[in-house]
């Protein structure tokens, strides 16, 4: 029977029935000058085979679970289910023209050119390989299975309006020749994001693109590029090299970039992060090509990326001392378009206006000033801080060392008390007049005056003190002298302090006037007017003196010893 219906298809050009089983151990052998119709499905069982090298015409379903031989045509009205073996020819053809087409089955479908008419939906649910594929208007779904084109030549593709979609784990795989470009017609349920792919030599790369941001599909941002802030949230492309590294240059379609700053890619393995390409946007209505210039070494993730605000640079004091006042601090690169966030440790924040800030540090300890640019994307920059180092307050006071006498020209002593300076700045009389801790100084004429103290520690923080002191106008009479000539207490020598008008008169015991002088600056050589040095024993003095509005009156005694 089965060499009978051979025959019939040998002889006549055409038949046509209602459905065809081929069952266990039927051959059938289409001819290449023959055509068979079938109305229905067509079916070939397991140990049955079917060679077409003509053309069959299949108003439904082909299930192959035996041994399909295509050289010819198959055009096919719905499914092609494949779970037996199929063997195609590159020259051979199937033919889908209804609206929804499935190829499915539980073994891979090989074929030679797969020709699509109209703008219905092709799903397969089994790899399918193909030596061409014309898409026509349709949306080929491959689901999480991969579509092969083996045809090596650009034109081994052709389309009107049809795309390629594929689910997370499928992708649109194409053998590239080396240097010419290859359209990846892919796309989603809504839009068509084609890519063209340019190799330096053969390859065979697969593509699929989603309408999902790769960080929800698993793909989370790390910081092994800390300044990407976000992956694009609507799309993204998978790339998977077959084998080996390859390098390659793309270009995009035109208005589609979504207002980011660039493309990034990254490695689908769990410890990868997004790294930006070399590469920069131009504006839409463009078409863009990107030249990768690192070798792709596995599957990848490429997809748009939003960039972070530039770091704010924070400048101000860095180095203060405590009880500072309010100090200002400021953004050095300050950017439109963003709102600043500031936070401050170790002080209070008590003026904000957008870059700028003023900061009470008070005694605290040291603080940190930091902060975040934010713009109108919601993308945040990295923070940018300074640490503040609050350095604490020397102590310094004043211990003031009179003269017995504290007269004019009489020498005073200045000593510092303090804690933690090293430095210190004296001023007395409206002049700086020491450095060290301690210092002496003179005054020419009576009254008050200020003795000012600065004491600085080795971080330029300062304290400072104050003491007063008066000098007097008076006289200080010696009580007793030897006049005999020893070079030691040899005169009476009066010592005024400040007064103008004096005058001395001194007498012996019997009351001879034995010396007289309305000098300022008085001294007796213990010689009597005659120019005999007296003898020693006690003598009387007799002292008036006047200064500014003042007058001074003494009476008092002297020794003279020899």
């Amino acid at each position: 029977m089965h060499r009978f219906v051979l025959a019939l298809l040998l002889v006549f050009p055409f038949r046509g029935m209602t459905q065809l089983v081929l069952t266990p151990g039927c051959l059938l052998h289409v001819q290449s000058d023959a055509q068979l119709l079938i109305n229905d499905s067509l079916k070939i069982e397991p140990l049955a085979e079917l060679i077409l090298s003509g053309e069959i015409r299949v108003g439904k379903s082909v299930f192959n679970k035996g041994l399909f031989e295509l050289t010819g045509d198959l055009i096919l009205g719905e499914n092609l289910v494949q779970s037996g073996v199929m063997n195609a020819a590159g020259s051979s053809r199937l033919v889908t023209a209804g609206d929804i087409h499935i190829l499915s089955g539980d073994s891979s479908i090989a074929l030679g050119i797969w020709e699509n008419s109209g703008s219905g939906i092709r799903r397969i649910l089994r790899e399918v390989s193909v030596q061409q594929l014309l898409l026509d208007s349709v949306k080929l779904f491959t689901g999480n299975f991969a579509l092969r084109l083996q045809g090596n030549t650009p034109n081994s593709l052709s389309r009107s309006e049809g795309w390629v979609i594929s689910g997370l784990n499928g992708a649109f795989f194409r053998s590239l020749s080396a240097s010419d470009a290859f359209l990846f017609p892919v796309g989603d349920s809504l839009r068509y994001r084609p890519i063209l792919l340019e190799t330096p030599s053969a390859s065979v790369i697969g593509l699929r693109y989603s309408e999902a941001s790769a960080v929800s599909e698993g793909l989370p941002v790390f910081l092994s590029d800390p300044l990407i802030c976000s992956i694009d949230p609507q799309f993204n492309y998978r790339i998977y090299p077959e084998s080996g590294e390859v390098s390659f240059n793309t270009t995009f379609p035109p208005s589609f970039f979504n207002g980011q700053a660039g493309w990034a890619l990254r490695g689908l393995n769990a410890g990868d992060g997004w790294s930006r390409l070399n590469s920069s946007l131009v504006p839409p209505g463009d078409s863009l090509e990107l030249a990768f210039s690192d070798v792709l070494q596995g599957p990848a993730a490429l997809s748009l990326y939003a960039l972070r605000p530039e770091t704010p640079l924070v400048v101000g004091p860095d180095s203060l001392c405590s009880l500072s006042a309010s100090v200002a601090y400021s953004v050095s690169n300050p950017q439109t378009g963003v709102n600043y966030l500031w936070n401050i440790t170790g002080g209070a924040l008590v003026f904000q206006d957008g870059p700028e800030v003023e900061i009470n540090w008070g005694d605290q300890p040291p603080g940190v000033v930091s902060v975040v640019s934010t713009a109108g994307n919601g993308c945040s920059s990295l923070g940018g801080s300074l640490p503040v180092t609050l350095h604490p307050l020397p102590s310094v006071d004043i211990n003031v060392i009179a003269p017995e006498y504290p007269f004019p020209g009489e020498i005073w002593s200045f000593t510092a008390e303090f804690s933690g300076a090293t430095v210190f700045y004296w001023e007395s009389g409206g002049g700086l007049t020491g450095l060290g801790p301690s210092f002496s100084a003179t005054y020419d004429g009576q009254g008050g005056y200020i003795v000012s103290l600065v004491g600085e520690s080795e971080a330029g923080c300062r304290d400072t003190a104050q003491a007063k002191i008066t000098v007097l106008e008076g006289l200080e009479i010696p009580d007793a002298f030897s006049p005999n000539g020893d070079g030691v207490n040899d005169v009476f020598l009066l010592k005024n302090g400040g007064l103008k008008e004096i005058e001395v008169r001194i007498f012996d015991r019997w009351g001879n006037l034995v010396f007289e002088s309305n000098q300022a600056q008085t001294f007796w050589d213990g010689k009597s007017p005659g120019g005999e040095l007296v003898p020693a024993g006690t003598y009387f003095l007799l002292l008036r003196a006047a200064g500014d509005g003042t007058s001074y009156e003494k009476r008092g005694s002297i020794s003279v010893f020899y």
